[in-house]
């Protein structure tokens, strides 16, 4: 296959907004644009001079590489509504949490390419910074895979399903779950009427901490101190909000469970 390929985009959302452009600026064919949603696809098509459509049944049938940047649970629904497509094709899919043999059978040449980061639309993000994990059924797609990946990001590795499923659970942990502590903290903030300019230096702090230095020893707080007093009054704050009030006790069961246990 050449090194600027021919391809079909399968979904519009904040993945494909920012991989698409990417793909198209390294001189890529963008073919067509899906997404369920006609102005979705056309926004995105607009930016990568490329066609627009709301059916899977209307993408080309000569496209090189079809790559697939749905929902996990949508992958199956659109796989099973393509038309007959090139069967020397590639069609990879960008999931972290969805093996590759989901593909099987469409073409000779199936896989994944994943970034493993977060995105959302307008949101600026630096894929030359954002690992790029490949996976595919045969060395000859897995090379042009890996091949396309290494001209967006730095870091490109060869991954199975199993551990791209792992780093997937500990993007979660590190990305969704310490993002809505961060979204409890301003609202509780809110709540309670109080400025959120006044925990902004320890939110610089803490993540700051967390990229120079090994998390686990540098844990702080009542919990790793095992101070129930504090810790009751605490939740003597949350007696009304039962969910952060259940937040904060399953994250305090599990630091002392974890500084605690050997002792």
């Amino acid at each position: 296959m050449p090194n600027a390929l021919s391809i079909s985009c399968i979904g519009a959302g904040n993945i494909a907004h920012h991989l698409v452009p990417a793909l198209f600026n390294l001189g890529c064919e963008i073919q067509c644009v899906y997404s369920r949603k006609i102005s979705h696809a056309r926004t995105l098509a607009d930016l990568v001079k490329s066609k627009a459509t709301s059916r899977v049944t209307r993408l080309p049938s000569d496209s090189e590489l079809y790559l697939i940047m749905v929902p996990d649970d949508a992958i199956e629904s659109v796989v099973s509504d393509l038309p007959p497509i090139n069967k020397n094709a590639i069609i990879a899919h960008t999931a972290g949490a969805v093996g590759v043999n989901i593909l099987k059978g469409i073409t000779g040449n199936h896989g994944s390419f994943y970034p493993l980061q977060s995105f959302k639309k307008n949101i600026p993000t630096d894929l030359a910074k954002t690992p790029f994990l490949i996976n595919a059924n045969n060395a000859q797609t897995e090379r042009t895979l890996r091949s396309l990946a290494r001209k967006i990001s730095r870091q490109v590795s060869v991954c199975t399903d199993e551990d791209r499923l792992k780093y997937h659970l500990a993007a979660v942990f590190v990305n969704n779950y310490i993002n809505h502590l961060a979204c409890i903290t301003n609202d509780f903030l809110e709540v309670n009427d109080l400025n959120p300019e006044y925990i902004q230096a320890i939110k610089e702090s803490t993540f700051a901490k967390i990229l120079s230095s090994n998390p686990c020893a540098i844990q702080t707080g009542p919990a790793i101190r095992n101070d129930i007093k504090l810790q009751r009054k605490h939740l003597k704050l949350l007696k009304d909000f039962d969910n952060w009030s259940d937040v904060y006790k399953s994250i305090s069961k599990s630091i002392k469970n974890k500084y605690h246990e050997n002792r």
